[in-house]
């Protein structure tokens, strides 16, 4: 799904806040590393909204025993070459921690194909 402009910058907005950006390491490879966008929160539909956005699947999580009384929170999460693409789109529109996360991430032992991506980019910046 393309996301408007109104959409990009309301949902680069919300990852200012909430959002995790960050680099995970790959399963099959200690090799490489695998950028990835999280949110996590209790409003589903908040969740939901952005899910449409990134064509991906919500998670749901209750919590054990142990944490009576609270909610049920959801995720929804881009890795990889998604993941980079999306950054690249909405570094402009955020604050200089959040744009130096996410030039962490570039900076960092990505695959080939992310790779390719930030370098294709990093003439926007």
């Amino acid at each position: 799904m393309e996301i408007s402009d109104l959409d990009l910058a309301w949902l680069a907005g919300f990852i200012e806040g909430e959002g995790w950006i960050g680099i995970t390491k790959h399963r099959k490879s200690n090799f490489f590393d695998t950028a990835r966008v999280k949110i996590t929160t209790t409003d589903e539909e908040i969740v939901k909204r952005i899910a449409i956005f990134w064509g991906r699947k919500v998670h749901a999580y209750e919590n054990g025993p142990e944490r009576i009384g609270t909610k049920t929170y959801y995720e929804v999460w881009l890795c990889g070459e998604a993941a980079v693409r999306f950054l690249v789109k909405i570094r402009p529109l955020l604050g200089s921690r959040r744009r130096e996360q996410i030039d962490n991430v570039f900076n960092s032992k990505l695959s080939k194909p992310c790779r390719n991506i930030v370098k294709e980019s990093t003439d926007r910046f």
